[in-house]
């Protein structure tokens, strides 16, 4: 089956858009959370501690995800977790030495990972048939590992020369790109 059609869906294509500027946003974390944590005086132990928080934060959100997904429209959701994780990445940039601020940014990632993804299942499951269903998903892959890798080359391009804070707060910044697509998600609720 052809997928152009799919993914010239209004809903499809500001999705994926979505995605891509969202995971662009997550490049500096990915890629230099660690070595900036470092830098700003947390042990290895507290380095691993804050990543776990992350990865706990996002296991609490696929259990719990269904009680955002029945209450609000994928529009709400999709921009309560783009200006969650903006206010994520600035929260990092800005208080790289305090521990707690650390905490509560990885919490976050309830949202900015958890719920978002819970979201993309959903539309691919509805906008994909089921013979499209692969090709779906690599499509998210797909659209995952290009923000990703776009946000990476820029963040270790700029990193020494505008300093990591900066890159965090930018990328915070970006994620208010994302709220230009919103508008072509349902507003009402969407049941799987």
């Amino acid at each position: 089956e052809p997928l152009w059609p799919i993914l010239k869906r209004p809903v499809v294509a500001a999705f994926f858009a979505i995605e891509l500027v969202l995971l662009f946003s997550h490049a500096p974390f990915y890629s230099f959370y660690s070595n900036y944590l470092h830098q700003a005086g947390f042990s290895t132990t507290e380095i691993g501690f804050l990543w776990s928080v992350g990865v706990v934060a996002e296991i609490i959100m696929f259990a719990f995800a269904h009680l955002f997904l029945t209450q609000f429209s994928w529009r709400s959701l999709v921009s309560v977790c783009l200006l969650l994780t903006g206010m994520r990445w600035v929260v990092v940039g800005l208080l790289p030495h305090i521990f707690m601020a650390q905490f509560l940014a990885q919490s976050i990632h309830a949202f900015s990972f958890g719920l978002f993804h819970m979201i993309a299942m959903r539309i691919i499951f509805q906008n994909f048939s089921a013979g499209q269903q692969g090709r779906g998903q690599a499509m998210y892959s797909t659209m995952w590992g290009l923000g990703v890798a776009l946000g990476s080359i820029l963040a270790g391009r700029y990193w020494q020369v505008i300093s990591g804070e900066m890159v965090f707060i930018l990328a915070g910044l970006s994620t208010v790109i994302g709220l230009l697509f919103v508008r072509w998600l349902p507003k009402h609720i969407q049941q799987s």
